[in-house]
């Protein structure tokens, strides 16, 4: 007799990750992505023009704004998601990064930066094959 295991929808794990981040302490969060995702994709999709600003905000020297703490916040959960979906780490960096056609084949880095959740979070089911 085989044992069916059944998946956990992406929606459910976007629910989970979502409560666990915008639970967290905002700088426990903006460290995560930060070593995540890497200072670069941060900045870019924070609109944020020099590398060292975000370092200063992993550093506690100033805070992001609410608006540009708020994408952090969303790339966490997606991150997250990913992760949990079971891409590696590496992996899941890249996917940021990656042309995907969910998107339009535009980046999902991008569509953070436009904060465009829903298409983001959609994507990430698509991903999954949901």
């Amino acid at each position: 007799m085989q044992t069916i295991v059944r998946a956990i929808p992406v929606r459910e794990l976007i629910e989970r990750a979502h409560a666990q981040v915008f639970e967290a302490p905002p700088i426990d969060v903006i460290r995560e992505v930060v070593h995540a995702l890497g200072r670069p994709t941060v900045a870019r999709f924070t609109d944020t023009p020099d590398l060292k600003t975000v370092s200063r905000w992993t550093l506690e020297r100033n805070e992001p704004t609410e608006e540009r703490l708020q994408r952090i916040k969303q790339a966490a959960v997606a991150h997250r998601v990913l992760l949990d979906l079971g891409l590696s780490a590496t992996n899941a960096e890249q996917w940021f990064r990656g042309a995907n056609p969910s998107l339009g084949f535009t980046m999902p880095v991008d569509a953070l930066r436009q904060e465009r959740y829903a298409d983001l979070f959609a994507a990430i089911a698509s991903h999954a094959g949901e």
